[in-house]
């Protein structure tokens, strides 16, 4: 289980406010900076590697361009809880290798909790509120396509 700091978000956060379609056309290693910055512009500047973004219902819906999970991901961060996930964000998601765990639970986190979450059982630790939370884990084969950083990777080592 990896520890971090619960950055919060509500409900229906579209694909274009993770990153904003005219950031697309920059070279990838750029996206992180422009992470989130339609809702809080110094995100990029103060998240740390291993924190967690933490969200309501419906989070990366719309029109999805992966190069918003690419962002997320390359950020450092543990991973994305939220109640629910947008379809193709929760797919492009498990293709770039950015960990997501889907939990109805997700509500009770708060903005700067710390928390530890284990994305193979789906188990989440709230350490600011000594609760603990099941979350819905991926299944095979997404999963170990998680696990081995992608999509890509993953058909790499199955060769």
């Amino acid at each position: 289980m990896k520890r971090g700091r619960a950055w919060r978000f509500g409900d229906n956060i579209d694909i274009d406010l993770i990153l904003p379609t005219h950031y697309i056309a920059l070279p990838p290693d750029k996206y992180k900076d422009h992470c989130m910055e339609g809702i809080l512009p110094s995100f990029s500047q103060e998240i740390r590697p291993g924190d967690y973004l933490v969200a309501g219902k419906n989070f990366g819906c719309g029109n999805t361009h992966h190069q918003g999970n690419i962002a997320i991901r390359d950020l450092g961060v543990a991973g994305v809880i939220a109640e629910s996930f947008g379809r193709n964000f929760f797919r492009a998601s498990v293709a770039v290798g950015l960990p997501i765990l889907e939990c109805s639970s997700a509500k009770n986190i708060s903005e700067g909790d710390e928390i530890e979450a284990d994305f193979r059982t789906g188990k989440i630790v709230n350490l600011a509120k000594n609760e603990e939370y099941e979350g819905k884990p991926l299944e095979e084969p997404m999963k170990t396509i998680l696990e081995k950083g992608g999509i890509i990777p993953y058909l790499k080592e199955s060769k």
